[in-house]
Parts: C-alpha cells; structure tokens; sequence
C-alpha cells in the first residue's frame, strides 16, 4: 500500500469533562504527557503512515510531540480538515484521526490501514463489535448500532480520497457530527434506510451502497477487533479509564 498521510484534529472543548485547565481536550493531561502525545506516537510508529499533521487551536506554552507537523487552526471541522489538506498538499489517501483517542496504539492503525488495502474505496470508517469493546473494556459505555451481521460501535479514524472530501464537505460533516449517533446517521441516509435500521435488518453492505451513492464514490465500512480505536474520551468516566490504564 502506497503510505498515506495523518491529520490530528486536537481541537474540540471540554464538555462533559469536569476541573480541568486546559482548553481543549488534545492538551488534557495524562501521566507526565498530554493527549494528543499518546496519539502521535502510535501514527509515528506506523511504517505505513507518512507525514503527520497536528491541526491544533493554539500551542501557546506547550511541549508539542516531536515528529508531527502543527498549524493552528480553530474553525469547524470541516475547516480543520481543509486546514491540514492545505498544508500537506497531497493527492494520497489521508488518515483523518481524533486527537482524543490516548488509547490508540500502532498495531491498531497499521491493521485498520491493512484491511483497508483489501477493497478499493474512496472513504474506509473502522467498525467495532461489542463484543470486543466488552472483552477490552468491560462496564465502559459506548453507543451501539444493532446490524443485522451484529452489534457495532464506530470508530475515530477515517481514511478518506481528499478529492472525494473536497466535492462531499457539508455532507461528511453532517456524517461525522453523527457518528455517534446511530439514528441520526440512518436519518441522513434516508426513511427506507432508518426502517431497517430500526427494526435491526439493516446489513453492512447496504449502509456501504447508500453511503456510496450519496458521496459518488465507494464507501466501506471496515470491521476491526481494536476497540482502542472508539475509545474517545467525552465523559470523566473515560478520561479516569485512560490515565488509569496509561499511567
């Protein structure tokens, strides 16, 4: 696989998170390092990653980790991304990755991108069964999609044709501010999509051919058995599970 390129959004507020400092959550403390440190190194231990770039509001007094490449941007989302898209000017695949995400780690990125690899797409979002959350992280709570192939939780990496990006914006941005939930994903997708979803018969394959046909480009959902990939921390409970499994 040709190597593809990472954007870090360290970006995003404390809500849900109480008595911190910080102002936003990559620079949360965790042990003697910051979030966001967790994150980098296990791009940077990747061998099919290539340049990584960290779109972060402000670096004002702050280590930044070393072999990552930082611009300051504070807009949404979508204007983070194009931020990074802007800096790397490359017409590669890029890794987009949540800068809050300290559990991740090498083996999880370098085997999401290996099943990548497999089905030629534009835009590959990891998927996660229960069962593997639950064996992992036992008691955590997550929001969950009943498919008829099984329970999944969604990931927060997104592997992504910046091309594609580029002519689906305010889609993908509606996309990934739902991503964790369900019901509002199956919404934009339309009313015969969230019937099925309802009544828990919606398949892979078919959320895979209506993502398709809206971004006209080929969408796949790629099934991972790393749960550290959605263990995003949004809550105390999950930013007291990271610094009591990291420190």
């Amino acid at each position: 696989m040709q190597k593809v390129d990472a954007i870090v959004l360290a970006g995003g507020g404390l809500k849900g998170i109480s008595g911190e400092e910080t102002p936003f959550k990559g620079l949360l403390p965790i042990g003697d390092r910051l979030m966001l440190d967790y994150v980098v190194e296990a791009l940077k231990g990747c061998s099919r990653i290539g340049r990584i770039v960290v779109v972060i509001p402000s670096a004002e007094g702050v280590a930044l980790p070393e072999g990552a490449e930082f611009i300051l941007n504070d807009g949404s989302l979508t204007d983070n991304i194009y931020a990074g898209m802007g800096h790397l000017k490359t017409d590669r695949m890029i890794l987009l990755v949540s800068g809050d995400i300290p559990l991740l780690t090498t083996e999880a990125v370098d085997n999401f991108l290996e099943c990548c690899e497999r089905e030629k797409a534009q835009v590959y979002y990891p998927i996660i069964p229960q069962k593997d959350v639950e064996r992992c992280f036992l008691g955590v709570r997550r929001t969950y999609a009943a498919l008829r192939e099984g329970t999944f939780t969604g990931g927060n990496l997104t592997l992504v044709d910046p091309g594609l990006f580029e002519s689906n914006r305010d889609l993908l941005e509606r996309l990934y501010g739902f991503r964790k939930s369900p019901l509002k994903l199956a919404r934009v997708l339309g009313f015969s999509f969230v019937l099925k979803f309802l009544l828990h018969l919606l398949t892979i394959e078919a959320a895979e051919k209506r993502l398709s046909d809206l971004i006209g480009g080929q969408g796949r959902a790629v099934i991972t058995p790393y749960p550290e990939i959605g263990m995003d921390v949004d809550k105390d409970s999950d930013l007291e599970l990271a610094r009591r499994i990291l420190s």
